[in-house]
Order: structure tokens, then sequence, then C-alpha cells
């Protein structure tokens, strides 16, 4: 909001960025697409490519952090509907923006008001399958199905740069501890891509790692920076070391693809999930691994509470009725403190992905079914 509560929207359609009015004293030119829904209403399908009305429950102010002892409590606060499937979610370092990847572009939602409309970053080149923020707040990072990673401004909107460099779609990148770093990666059945390392301030490829023999489809950087793991079509997970530029090790385990990673935030354990129904915590020390069994189905996303006590695993058959619980772990034990299981979407919709906000107060997480996905925000009431 500007001058005399002018309210101005940027705008970036093909190659034009530029700026258009809002409204001003109350009075709107653009017309909302979808009406208000009020607390316990039915939610409305959204329209293919659009967000649908919120679905609010609760959302209380100064709830609680998520926990070991409140797992089992935790209750719908609002969900988001989007005609489109989900392919990630990212909090932004500071709490205020959740965004969405997805088909169209990314969704950014204002955390502080979630009824209004999320605000549209799209680009025409297909999918966008992951998204990252820095942690100092300044950037945003994309992978898209074209093979570039692009670089967003979180203030205005609008892209710094674009990473060129692979030459199949890209699935995840990943941003290091400090932000001077971003990690990418990506590839198809038929052709493999590398890892590629990039300089933030530069735009510069600085290394490109290349091991797996099949698509890399997560990777996450070690919270002191010095390992990068990368999780594969092959069934493998691989770890390598960023200061000297070569692979560290090998962890093999998993039956099927391995889906996602998650670094314990102490940095001593690694969580795998993989199409073969487990989760695997890998001591980083010692190589061993602990198995956590209990999903009936595909694991497709995993998540760390901010102070590691609770891993988030969830999936689905993502091609029918199946296992699509959210199930909450003790990552010192092998049986979940807690399982969301009722969250008011078919069965035959799955989790494909899960983002602890960076107070700990929330979780989100995406069931996708076909062209219709719902984002969930999940807390505990004070």
């Amino acid at each position: 909001e500007c001058a005399n509560q002018m309210v101005w929207w940027q705008v970036d359609f093909d190659t034009l960025v530029g700026w258009t009015a809002e409204g001003q004293y109350g009075v709107y030119w653009l017309e909302p697409v979808s009406p208000a829904v009020q607390p316990g209403s039915a939610t409305p399908a959204a329209i293919t490519g659009q967000p649908g009305a919120p679905q609010v429950y609760t959302l209380p102010e100064n709830s609680p952090a998520i926990t070991l002892d409140n797992a089992a409590n935790l209750v719908p606060f609002i969900d988001l509907p989007l005609g489109e499937a989900i392919t990630g979610l990212a909090w932004s370092a500071n709490g205020d923006t959740l965004a969405v990847t997805s088909a169209s572009g990314i969704w950014l939602y204002d955390t502080a008001a979630f009824t209004r409309l999320p605000r549209l970053l799209s680009v025409p080149n297909g999918p966008v399958y992951d998204v990252t923020f820095s942690p100092d707040q300044v950037m945003m990072a994309t992978a898209h199905n074209d093979g570039t990673v692009r670089l967003w401004d979180i203030t205005t909107g609008g892209q710094r740069s674009v990473l060129r460099g692979h030459t199949q779609p890209v699935y995840s990148v990943a941003f290091n501890a400090d932000g001077t770093r971003l990690a990418s990666g990506g590839g198809t059945d038929t052709a493999l891509d590398a890892i590629r390392l990039w300089d933030i301030s530069s735009g510069a490829q600085t290394i490109a790692f290349q091991g797996h023999t099949a698509a890399v489809t997560a990777l996450a950087f070690s919270p002191d920076g010095t390992l990068l793991a990368s999780a594969s079509e092959d069934r493998s997970v691989r770890l390598w070391d960023i200061v000297s530029g070569t692979p560290a090790t090998v962890l093999s385990g998993h039956a099927q693809p391995v889906t996602d990673l998650a670094f314990k935030p102490d940095g001593t354990w690694l969580a795998s999930a993989s199409n073969d129904g487990t989760v695997r915590l890998w001591d980083i020390a010692s190589g061993a691994s602990l198995v956590l069994e209990g999903h009936a189905d595909q694991v497709h996303a995993l998540a760390y509470s901010p102070g590691g006590s609770i891993l988030a695993s969830g999936g689905g058959a993502l091609a029918g009725a199946g296992d699509n619980a959210v199930r909450l772990w003790d990552p010192g034990a092998s049986e979940p403190v807690g399982i969301l299981d009722a969250y008011g979407t078919a069965p035959e919709a799955g989790i494909t992905a899960l983002a602890f906000s960076p107070d700990g107060t929330k979780l989100a997480f995406a069931s996708t079914q076909g062209n219709q996905s719902t984002v969930h925000i999940w807390g505990i009431v004070p």
C-alpha cells in the first residue's frame, strides 16, 4: 500500500514486468476469483490452475510449538485448496511466507492472513518442482522442468537471475546454511544430469557431482555446510564433501527409489524416504541406519521440526486409495507419536510435501489427487 491508500501489484507476464493499481479507499478494481468461506462450511473444489476458497477451522494466536508431548493433540487450522498438483512447500526463514510449487508456478501465501488470495509467480517453462528460501530472507530459488534454476527477489517478486547448465528437468534445490551456495539436481530415467553447485554472488557453477545412475530427486545440506546429501531413483543416498568437492560415501539400503531427505538440525542424523514404504535414519558418523516402518504405501515427504525432536513423514499410493496418513516420529524410537489421517480429502490424495514453520508452531502438508490439491496447516490450540 502506497500513498493515498493506493494498493499496487507488480505483474510479471512473459517478458514484461510492471505495476498495476488494485484499488483506492476501499474501491477495488480487481474482482476476487472466489467467495469467502465461513468456518465449518464445505470447501468447494478449486478451479483448475487456481486457488480455491480457504476452509478456516481455527487460527489461534500464540499457539505453542509442536513437541513430542503435544503431538497427539494437533488439530487443523486452515485448508487451502489449489486446482493443480502441488510439488513442493517451503516457509520463508522468518515464517512470513509459505511458498507452494505447482504446474502454474510458485504460489506465495501471506501467513499472517492465509485467507487472502496467494500471489502467483509464473514463467512459461512448465512445472516448478521445488522451492527453497535463502537463510538471509533475501532470495528464493526454484527448480524448473526446462532445466533452469531461478533466483527470485523476495521483496519485489522479480527474477534476479536464471542459472543454466542442466540439460534435463531440475527436481530439487537447496541453500547451504549461510546462503552463499545453492545446490540443484534432477534428470530423467533415460538422460541423467549432474548435481550442480552454484556461487550465489556470481551465479557461476562451481562444482558438478556425478555418480548417481538415475534421476536425483532430493538434496539437503548438512547444518554445518560441509556435506551435501542427494537422493536418487537409483535407490541410493549419497554424501558429497563440499570442502574438497569429492564424493564422501554411498548409503545403500532402500529397495526402491528414494524420494526425499532431511537432515536433523544438529547434523547427527539424515532421514530418507522411499517408495519402498520405509523411512531410514542414517547415522552420519558411522553410516549405520535405523528403519522406521509403519507406512503401508510409498513415502514421498519428510520434515524435521526446528528443534529436531519430531520427524514428520507422509506419502500414499497417488494412484488409488492407500495409506496417506502423516506420521510424527520420535527420531529415537520406532513408533509414531502422532498420526494425522482425518484431514478431509479423498483416500486417493497422497501427501506430496511437508514443512514445519520456522518457529515450530505449525505443520504444513500438501495432499494431492490428480489436478486437485490442498495445503493443510495444523497446530496446537493454546
